[in-house]
């Protein structure tokens, strides 16, 4: 019993030095503060399914069908995706290079009208003006998003 709580706790406080640890630098609280968010959450959420599907198979995801089996491990990923909440640039590759960082992988659907947060190539998240995601380099994959469903009447 004792060994299950001192597991608890060094996991407990593992999450949060990891959590904390990345808190050194301003892109790094950023990128923290934008998680927090919901559409944030959604997109990092998006980049992990994304990311895991690249290494499973060795290239990226073609449409929203191959990212739908990590619904469970990525809830408000995957169902603002089915809510067309998010667009994807599907089937671009991933881009850890300096370049990547400023290219578009997946976007709130907002963002090129009003602004919002993007996921760029490299995973990282950043929150852009309408301006600036117009200007933002575009992944090279096809865009698209869920259609949202009708309203009811």
């Amino acid at each position: 019993m004792q060994r299950r709580k001192n597991a608890g706790w060094l996991l407990a406080i593992g999450l949060l030095t990891w959590t904390a640890g990345g808190c050194g630098n301003g892109e790094d609280a950023k990128t923290v503060a934008l998680i927090r968010t919901n559409e944030g959450l959604a997109l990092e959420e998006i980049g992990r399914t994304y990311q895991s599907f690249v290494k499973r198979t060795q290239q990226p995801p073609k449409d929203m069908k191959d990212v739908l089996p990590s619904e469970q491990g990525y809830p408000t990923g995957i169902n603002a995706l089915k809510r067309g909440e998010v667009v994807v640039l599907w089937g671009a590759p991933l881009d850890r290079t300096p370049q990547g960082g400023s290219s578009v992988l997946a976007y709130e659907k907002k963002a090129p009208e009003s602004g919002g947060i993007a996921l760029m190539q490299d995973l990282s998240l950043k929150q852009l003006s309408a301006d600036e995601f117009k200007a933002a380099p575009k992944a090279p994959g096809t865009a698209s998003a869920a259609p949202a469903a009708p309203a009811k009447k």
